[in-house]
């Protein structure tokens, strides 16, 4: 049962880390074609935060995969 929890919060965080990869995508794009300098700043400040949080995301996702190999041995 526990194996199955696991498995279900595993496919649950890499839907949010896809999100995260559409929005990180969607800020890159608006940081490069907006033209004032105050948008472009806006756009790069929630950048560099989504990139913050995409990879703890990842990181907590590496662990819980290398945490359901080790169950699944």
């Amino acid at each position: 049962m526990a194996l199955i929890d696991n498995a279900r919060k595993i496919y649950a965080d890499s839907i949010k880390l896809y999100k995260k990869s559409i929005l990180i995508h969607r800020y890159s794009k608006k940081a490069h074609k907006c033209g004032t300098k105050t948008c472009k700043k806006i756009h790069h400040v929630n950048l560099k935060k989504a990139h913050k949080e995409y990879n703890a995301l990842l990181k907590d996702l590496s662990k819980q995969i290398k945490k359901l190999q080790g169950a699944l041995k």
